[in-house]
Formats: C-alpha cells, structure tokens, sequence
C-alpha cells in the first residue's frame, strides 16, 4: 500500500455498518450502529441536497455515517481510495464533509476503484506524462435524424484540449466512428470523450459511447466491446458524457463505461455520476488535461480542477459529478 494512502471499504449489514480502513501501517474495522434503511436513507438525502443546491442539508448529510466515525484515519492521509459498494455506488465522495466543514476534496485527493486488488493492480500502470491522446468529439454532428443533439461545443472541447498534446489523433464528426476509435485507442497515452454516453436499459441496450453511425454499424461502442480492447498502456481516459459512471438499474450486472475501461487496462478513468451542463464539463475537462499536461498525476489534476470550482464558489451539483476510478496514478 502507498505511504499515506487510505484505502476505506464499507460493508452494510441489515443491523449495521462496518467502514475497514486499509494502509500501510495496517487493517482497522469500525462498526456503525445504522441499518440499511438508515444508511439508504442517508445517501438519498445527501445526492439530494446535491441536485438541488440544498447548503444546509449537504452540510448535514455529507459525512454524518460514511467519513465522520474514521476521521481521525483520514486526517493522516494524502490520498483516499474508497472500495465501491452498491449501497454508495452514485455518492460522489469528494463531496462528502468532513469536521472542518471542508469537502473531502479540499484536503485529500480522492479515487475510486472496484475493489482493494483492481486498485493494488492499477498501481503498476504507468506514471510518465500523457504525451499521445486520442480526442473524440461531437459524433453526432451529422445524424440529424437522431434523437440526439448535436454537441458543437464539444467539437471545440476536443480540439482544444488536442492542442495541448505534442501527438495526438482527432476523430470528430463524422470520423468519429467506432472502428476508428477502437482502431486507434490502444496506442493513446491518454483518451478524451466529448459525446454522448448511454446508462442503458437492460440486457437489450447495455450502457454505451454513442459514436457516429455508419453504414455498417450503429455506432454504439458497449461496455462489453470496450473490456475486451487492450490498453493497458492508457493512463488516463476522461468520459465526459452524461451519467457514464454508472448503470441504470436494469442493467445491473452489466459494466459501466467506466469500468469498461478498468477492466480492459486503463489506469484511470474520469466518469461522470449524473446528467452534466455542457459548457462547465467542457471548463474542467480543458483544466484537467491542462493539469495532466504539467505532470500531475490523474487524481492531482483532478483534485486541483475540483479545488478551483470550489473557490469559484460553483454549486458541487456541477464540479462533483465527475469522479476519478482506478489507480490515480
């Protein structure tokens, strides 16, 4: 385990919570005397306050259960690494609140992973800076007939944040397409994504990158299609379309984008929790890449991107939908 690092799991029991707390000096458990209902109860009125700029009940709920009965653990951190488990699968945690009524954000960097042996794996990803990307954007510039808008500004968002990089590859518009995008993403060191993604709706749409359609295929590149590429050699991979983070629960068991991409090698994956504003994902996008570019680590740039929208005094509805997944590194 990496010197000041937190690794914190949660097991929820029908008559209690458990929080184990990992790091190099060793394994401590902590129980919690809530119920499930409780603790389901709790989140919900946390993601809540969230989407609707309540301040007080943010500030009430947002560590009250997850942060508050460790934070003695976590003062001592540099990084924490929180174990994903179902019941706080759509919880952004550097969101979460700790004593000093700061954002977890504000004092640690923070990451996300499947669980403690995919985060130990990741570890062994590359640190050397992103110097190749792969930048897609606007793949349904010229699909009128879809349901879907086009995103113009996304178009701009991948050139500009391709402009920071000393090689990369542009697939936009109608280049954006899926056997371009799987032909060209293993030899990326990095990977933007300004489109369109989709939750899914159970076993017949599984969650999916929305790509430019062809004449041969739909253009839709699913979970499954992206676990099986190899790229183990992508350090970072920013999905900044809607909700590509999670599933919607009629695909349970099903990847989500963002594991997709874990599972298939990347070392860290940026995805979002929720529906996001275009115009603010497209400011954290280009300052994240811009933070990559000076040689920060993933979870650094984000942490410092997350930390500006903060002192702008930015509603967390809008700079904590994106998360970091992976190793961080």
């Amino acid at each position: 385990m990496p010197a000041r690092t937190l690794v914190i799991t949660y097991g929820l029991f029908d008559d209690r919570l458990v929080i184990y707390a990992s790091s190099s000096l060793g394994l401590t458990r902590t129980t919690v005397a809530a119920n499930r209902l409780q603790v389901e109860r709790l989140v919900s009125a946390f993601e809540q306050a969230i989407a609707h700029s309540d301040h007080l009940s943010f500030q009430n709920t947002g560590g009250s259960l997850a942060i508050t009965p460790i934070e003695k653990l976590t003062a001592t951190a540099d990084t924490l690494v929180f174990v994903r488990d179902p019941a706080f699968s759509g919880v952004p945690f550097g969101a979460l609140m700790s004593g000093n009524n700061h954002c977890l954000i504000q004092d640690h960097a923070v990451v996300v992973t499947p669980s403690l042996s995919s985060y130990l794996r990741a570890l062994h990803t590359r640190t050397t800076t992103s110097g190749a990307l792969l930048s897609v954007g606007n793949s349904l510039a010229f699909e009128r007939s879809d349901s879907l808008a086009s995103l113009p500004a996304a178009e701009s968002e991948a050139k500009e944040i391709a402009a920071m990089y000393p090689s990369r590859a542009m697939l936009l518009g109608p280049d954006a397409t899926k056997e371009r995008v799987v032909g060209a993403l293993p030899y990326c060191d990095a990977a933007h994504f300004a489109v369109h993604a989709n939750a899914g709706l159970g076993e017949a749409m599984p969650p999916h990158l929305i790509l430019t359609r062809t004449a041969d295929d739909e253009g839709k590149l699913t979970g499954a299609e992206i676990a099986a590429l190899p790229l183990h050699d992508v350090r970072t991979v920013v999905l900044a379309g809607c909700r590509t983070a999670i599933s919607s629960p009629e695909t349970s068991g099903t990847y989500t984008i963002v594991d997709a991409f874990l599972v298939a090698g990347a070392g860290s994956v940026v995805g979002t929790l929720w529906e996001v504003e275009d115009a603010p994902t497209r400011e954290m996008s280009i300052m994240f890449h811009r933070e990559l570019r000076k040689g920060s680590s993933p979870a650094e740039a984000l942490r410092t991107t997350q930390m500006e929208m903060i002192r702008r005094a930015v509603a967390p509805r809008v700079w904590a939908a994106l998360q970091l997944y992976g190793s961080g590194k």
